[in-house]
């Protein structure tokens, strides 16, 4: 996704200082993007591509990228001139155009590093729930019940079971899950355990 948004903006020669990026990652389907808010600078989670045109503005630009689990959008929107219809701004500079680039990479990046509670419940309901069940039982009783661990116990339980540094006599079934989930597949896990919190 990050190199995505880098082509758009090093694709964007002419910047106005009424353009503004906004980005959509994983959305699966393409009929309703125009109505799904979208992240970045002002769109922030809130406001569509509809409501963008509401509010004045054209779409200048869009690129769309195959992403994990569905297809990345990213808009360039520019304000429209209320007299002529015409999109307005004047050219950014160098610096200008890099602090917007930058910004922009680094929202996605948040965006990428937040957990997804509904990714984590989709793996632990296959790859979890038959030992753990709903997270306040002891699984075999030699775990402690999930919904009772912080999310950084969680972690370092999961990493410790793949790095062998951990067994409590159920490392051997703990290995094989622990090797196949990924950091963010494990932040995803964690963020949904807390939710089975009673």
């Amino acid at each position: 996704m990050l190199k995505n948004i880098l082509s758009v903006a090093a694709c964007s020669v002419l910047v106005s200082a009424s353009s503004v990026m906004c980005y959509k990652k994983d959305h699966f389907d393409p009929g309703t993007i125009e109505s799904t808010p979208l992240n970045g600078t002002i769109c922030d989670g809130k406001l569509t591509v509809a409501d963008m045109k509401k509010d004045g503005y054209i779409v200048d630009d869009i690129k769309i990228s195959s992403g994990t689990s569905g297809m990345n959008y990213m808009y360039v929107f520019k304000k429209e001139n209320s007299y002529s219809g015409i999109a307005t701004g004047t050219v950014l500079s160098k610096e200008q155009i890099k602090a917007t680039i930058k910004e922009t990479v680094q929202e996605a990046k948040d965006e990428e590093e937040k957990p997804n509670i509904e990714e984590g419940k989709k793996i632990y309901q296959s790859k979890c729930i038959s030992c753990h069940k709903d997270g306040t039982i002891s699984a075999y009783n030699a775990a402690r019940p999930l919904a009772t661990l912080s999310v950084e116990q969680i972690e370092v339980s999961i990493r410790d079971y793949g790095l062998d540094q951990k067994d409590n006599g159920m490392a051997i079934l703990m290995k094989p899950y622990a090797n196949m989930l990924g950091d963010k597949d494990v932040k995803d896990v964690a963020a949904y355990i807390q939710t089975l919190k009673k």
